[in-house]
């Protein structure tokens, strides 16, 4: 996937094991953490089994959308098949359609923000 980097470095062969920590973040979580602040150089704390390990932002790249759209044409082209194992309801039964995608939007998205939630702390 492809991903605009906005400002910085991203990740290069001198980001080794044996040197400083760094990290790359999206618009979303400087926007969050350092509010009109440029956060190139700043650091953020990302909890492990250890504790807190501190790592230095070298780079932003640009929000991404999610697949949901892309999802939403794959699981409609796949009606004709789901059919067979169906019973009592059509493949393209809006209501169970419109169920699933929402619990399973609400699944990922739950899924994606509580670990990001808790992973960092602001310096």
């Amino acid at each position: 996937m492809e991903v605009s980097l906005l400002k910085g470095r991203s990740f290069s062969d001198r980001d080794s094991s044996s040197a400083p920590l760094v990290v790359v973040i999206n618009e979303a979580l400087a926007r969050e953490a350092w509010r009109d602040r440029d956060p190139i150089g700043q650091q953020i704390g990302i909890y492990g089994l250890n504790g807190i390990s501190w790592r230095t932002v070298v780079g932003m790249v640009a929000d991404t959308r999610n697949g949901l759209g892309i999802g939403l044409v794959g699981a409609l082209g796949l009606t004709r098949f789901l059919s067979s194992f169906l019973y009592g309801i059509r493949p393209t039964d809006l209501t169970t359609f419109v169920t699933a995608v929402l619990v399973l939007t609400g699944a990922a998205l739950l899924a994606c923000y509580i670990p990001a939630r808790r992973g960092w702390t602001p310096l």
